[in-house]
């Protein structure tokens, strides 16, 4: 694949990487950005695609997402030509002081499905020519990018007091904010609400990623970012983010060809997203219900659906289900994890031996991951070593099965911090209801991972569901991680 600095073009960015889009290019590229002194930003790892390659994919491989990023190397030139054009653009105030990595030997491509539902090139290139299969529709490419985060519930050795127990974990960091940063933005979502399985519960998720989207909401259609107003504590007690409900309402209609006054297409965008999170997308996974039946962690109690209600009995999974099985694996106080974490690190700084044991930085044994994924003991080398008679591989066995142990526990929570923290991408096109019959009759669905979905007014959708931000933090960040999270939690408890 070859790069031309001028072609590409600003289009966001995060903690850890910049994101630039080419207009001629059915392709993202995302370049590493450089660790700045003071910063919070990890290096980003070379061995980045191993992790992905080796232990990611292989979770996700058996279900109809889309993932897969491809390596692409980059040039010196290149970078330092982007670099100068950064300078140019207007970028968020917390990142406009962070710089490209101009040491970097490789960038990362994924398709942009901002563009195009189906990625009509891979097809053609499959495939030789143009595949009659394939819908053409007028209708606009919507696409939402979304941070679902995690129910995750604090677990710990102590009692905490009444108030923290029994909250997921992000709301319990709003409410903490809220009291200790007032000036930051404001959001009511609660992710008990979109992981429900209740439609109502999920519909209200979506209207709190409108109206706080902040970080973790954001629509474009036909690849152009709607522009939501982010609001502060103050404005959103004053009900001025109904505003961004507006601002969706009408640029939907004009996509649509509507009048200005019609919520019909907003009422349709929210059908169709619920419908697109609880789309098959593969096996059922053995997930816990217990997130269907808990309430928004802010607000009053009211009732909500029990699992008999939600209608979820089928054999098949959707692509919220796999998140929360996913993120079950933290299963451990943090206080354990971060006790664990410093003792296996002082292990692995006296015996630097154990580190192929352990495989929390490349290279990575992806049967280790698989095995802690599973929640197995023990590896195969420390029973084979148990079973000696000898004293001395007896000893060897009980250290490297604690090795083990206490690594698989930091992976696990590895795993699920990745999948708490990943985003997204839900991107979908109306069609004609002739053109969703035949594309649900053909193969393609299967091989392209994309499926027709149906709105409220029955109208009929060709969509796709694509994953990422699916970064590993370094080994080295967890306890830090963990020391900012009982901070958190101290803090609540103290305060309640």
């Amino acid at each position: 694949m070859r790069l031309i600095a001028s072609e590409w073009e600003y289009r966001a960015e995060g903690n850890n990487n910049i994101v630039f889009a080419n207009a001629n290019s059915p392709y993202l590229l995302r370049l590493p950005k450089a660790c700045n002194s003071g910063s919070e930003i990890p290096v980003t790892s070379c061995n980045e695609m191993e992790f992905l390659e080796n232990v990611v994919y292989g979770i996700l491989d058996k279900y109809s997402l889309h993932f897969r990023a491809r390596k692409v190397r980059v040039t010196r030139q290149f970078l330092e030509e982007l670099s100068l054009q950064l300078r140019s653009v207007t970028r968020p105030k917390s990142h406009c002081d962070h710089k490209l990595d101009e040491t970097a030997s490789y960038g990362m491509v994924m398709a942009n499905f901002c563009k195009s539902v189906l990625q009509v090139p891979d097809i053609n290139a499959s495939e030789g020519a143009y595949n009659p299969c394939v819908p053409q529709s007028c209708a606009p490419v919507i696409s939402i990018e979304l941070r679902p985060k995690s129910c995750y519930i604090p677990s710990f050795l102590q009692q905490p007091c009444s108030f923290v127990q029994g909250k997921c974990f992000f709301c319990l960091t709003k409410i903490y904010q809220r009291l200790y940063q007032p000036s930051k933005p404001h959001t009511e979502y609660c992710p008990f609400d979109l992981y429900s399985s209740d439609k109502k519960r999920m519909k209200r998720a979506l209207l709190d990623f409108i109206a706080g989207p902040q970080r973790y909401f954001s629509v474009r259609i036909n690849d152009e970012v709607v522009q939501f107003t982010q609001f502060r504590n103050e404005s959103a007690r004053c009900g001025k983010p109904v505003e961004n409900l507006d601002i969706l309402s009408a640029v939907l209609n004009q996509a649509y060809d509507k009048g200005s006054a019609c919520r019909r297409e907003l009422e349709s965008f929210l059908s169709v997203v619920c419908n697109i999170l609880q789309a098959p997308i593969g096996a059922r996974v053995s997930s816990s219900a217990s997130a269907i039946c808990q309430p928004h962690c802010r607000r009053e109690p009211q009732r909500v659906s029990l699992p008999g209600e939600t209608g979820h009995t089928s054999s098949s999974t959707n692509v919220l289900q796999l998140l929360s099985d996913i993120q079950s694996m933290r299963d451990v106080p943090i206080n354990v994890i971060k006790e664990t974490d410093e003792k296996l690190q002082q292990h692995l700084v006296e015996h630097p031996e154990d580190s192929a044991i352990a495989s929390l930085d490349a290279p990575y044994d992806a049967e280790l991951w698989k095995t802690s994924m599973c929640q197995a003991r023990h590896s195969s080398c420390c029973k084979a070593a148990a079973e000696d008679k000898s004293v001395f591989l007896r000893e060897q066995a009980q250290t490297e099965t604690e090795v083990f142990e206490l690594a698989s526990r930091l992976r696990r929570f590895i795993v699920a911090r990745i999948f708490s923290c990943c985003s997204l991408i839900l991107s979908f096109q109306r069609l004609q209801r002739e053109q969703a019959d035949n594309f649900q009759r053909t193969s393609l669905s299967r091989s392209l991972k994309s499926f027709i979905v149906s709105d409220e007014f029955d109208n009929k959708y060709i969509a796709a569901i694509a994953i990422l931000d699916l970064y590993k933090d370094p080994p080295h960040q967890i306890s830090k991680y963990c020391q900012r999270d009982l901070k958190i939690l101290s803090n609540l408890n103290r305060c309640f």
